[in-house]
């Protein structure tokens, strides 16, 4: 109890910190609009708006509107700053808004220039942002090989000495952000043992940064190569510690992914139906400032209803799933989406050809997505109908 209540401290305090700075470059803003054109106003009121950006990321999520309006207003004012470090940072904020807000294609352009201006100015620090940043968009899309390419172009182009301290501009360490996406990339593709490896690593990398936002990330990549891995013993430890982490340094971006996967370890361990509320809470809580990941949550949400024999709610949850993977183009859910809701119709239906159907697809998509976990199951579920 002593623990939790000194995490809470803590986390209100990292809280407090950032709603002071926040209200002190409100402030700042209104005094130069309020002082009206001045040499150097239009260059003072870009790096208030990229602070308060800045802020507004660790406070409530990159997709969150605070954080998307005032990347958005610096965007307006790049022009007038000739500092490439300054246009690089603004480049990432708007591509997080994008991104975060699962707008894969908006996200792209942002990513492309920075990579395009960081490869013509010679600049290896964005040219690793700018890798991460396509790297991420073709991981979402479900396109590995693309995003694998990026992922180690960066990991070559990266010198801690010279890239490290960049984290706090940027969002998370640009190697923790993506061998966190590589490791998860790994495991579901089925290489398990090389996943586990790299994610295990990777946090372990990032804890030496002592950077907030990328142990965060790197404990949240790690829970989901420990799910897509079907390990919830593995996951149960690692979850708990990477939550109580966020939550004591008001990592608000990443706090429920791990809970989540805590959640979920603990519901297939324990059967207790009351994570199934918990689960609830979570994906509102990780809804508010990040979209990407939600239509994961409702996959959680649906194994754990059936699990519970809640099989017309896991149905709907699953159907949702698949929907939100339509609708925000998250391609690389797809097949574990579509194996969800093919076990989910099982239980429901007497159709037995149109479940037949929905497991061959599972299987099909799997396979074009090279997700071999999934693959097998899909087969799997197809052997045992016959």
């Amino acid at each position: 109890q002593l623990m939790d209540r000194e995490a809470t401290v803590q986390a209100a305090q990292s809280r407090a910190a950032n709603l002071e700075a926040i209200a002190h470059l409100n402030r700042g803003l209104a005094a130069v609009a309020q002082a009206g054109p001045a040499p150097g106003g239009e260059g003072l009121a870009f790096q208030l708006q990229l602070a308060l950006g800045q802020a507004a990321y660790v406070l409530h999520g990159p997709a969150h509107p605070r954080t998307v309006e005032a990347y958005g207003r610096a965007q307006d004012l790049v022009e007038a700053v000739a500092d490439p470090d300054l246009r690089g940072r603004v480049l990432y904020g708007i591509f997080s808004g994008y991104h975060f807000a699962s707008k894969l294609d908006l996200a792209e352009a942002p990513a492309q220039l920075m990579l395009e201006l960081a490869e013509r100015e010679s600049r290896q620090g964005d040219l690793c942002q700018g890798h991460r940043m396509l790297g991420y968009v073709a991981f979402f899309r479900g396109e590995h090989a693309t995003a694998l390419d990026h992922f180690h172009a960066l990991a070559g182009a990266y010198r801690s000495e010279d890239h490290g301290a960049r984290a706090y501009h940027f969002g998370a360490d640009c190697l923790v952000a993506a061998e966190g996406f590589h490791a998860v990339s790994e495991a579901m593709l089925g290489e398990t043992v090389s996943a586990i490896a790299r994610a295990q690593t990777n946090l372990t990398f990032a804890k030496g940064l002592e950077h907030p936002a990328s142990i965060g990330w790197a404990y949240a990549a790690a829970c989901y190569v420990l799910y897509f891995a079907d390990d919830p013993e593995g996951a149960l430890t690692l979850a708990e510690e990477g939550a109580a982490y966020c939550l004591a340094h008001a990592v608000g971006s990443w706090a429920p992914h791990c809970r989540l996967f805590a959640l979920w370890a603990r519901g297939r361990l324990e059967g207790r139906k009351d994570r199934i509320a918990q689960v609830r809470e979570a994906m509102a809580t990780a809804a508010q400032g990040n979209k990407l990941g939600l239509c994961l949550f409702r996959m959680v949400l649906a194994e754990l209803l059936l699990l519970h024999g809640d099989r017309d709610d896991a149905f709907h949850e699953a159907e949702l799933a698949l929907e939100d993977v339509n609708q925000t183009g998250q391609r690389v859910f797809e097949p574990q989406a579509l194996l969800i809701r093919a076990r989910c119709l099982a239980a429901v239906s007497d159709d037995g050809e149109a479940v037949r159907e929905a497991f061959t697809v599972a299987e099909a998509i799997a396979e074009r997505a090279g997700a071999t976990p999934a693959q097998r199951q899909a087969r799997a579920a197809l052997a045992a109908l016959r």
